[in-house]
């Protein structure tokens, strides 16, 4: 960029988590976002690292979209898609104190293809508990996961994170 020359930032607000999924391939379309090698900053209270019953959909996008928006956890299953596809090759899940599903750590995971499912290589009682642990992966690849506690400073009363 030369100086004094001004660039945009795009930014889109979506309700459901997911729904930010169709702007992103359109982005990875025009050129205008990578289509590997992203990192996904996520502030959240839960950490969205469900996984889809269906593995192959990942790779339709407006199919997945449409399974999503279907789905009865799609808003908590949108980002391990993207690493199976290829996309996302780190999740950074900044997280109030008080979200207990995963402590605060950073851990290489494979995500991949179990039967027909997702699933991940990571043996956390988070995943477990979904049914989304597997030692034995299809097409699997790998991520970094870094989970943060954000604590908030000046505040006098309990609060609550919602980005």
């Amino acid at each position: 960029m030369m100086d004094g020359e001004r660039r945009l930032l795009r930014c889109v607000i979506v309700e459901q988590h997911h729904d930010v999924l169709p702007w992103l391939h359109l982005g990875m379309r025009r050129k205008v976002i990578a289509t590997k090698g992203l990192s996904v900053v996520h502030f959240d209270a839960h950490p969205d690292l469900g996984a889809l019953k269906n593995a192959d959909v990942c790779f339709r996008p407006r199919e997945l979209v449409q399974f999503l928006d279907e789905s009865e956890y799609g808003i908590s299953e949108w980002l391990l898609p993207l690493v199976y596809c290829g996309h996302v090759s780190r999740i950074v899940w900044v997280k109030p104190d008080f979200a207990k599903q995963i402590q605060n750590m950073t851990r290489i995971i494979r995500v991949g293809k179990c039967e027909e499912r997702l699933a991940v290589d990571c043996d956390l009682d988070y995943f477990k508990d979904d049914g989304a642990y597997s030692a034995e992966l299809e097409k699997a690849r790998e991520f970094c996961l870094d989970v943060n506690t954000v604590v908030p400073t000046n505040l006098s009363t309990p609060y609550i994170l919602d980005i």
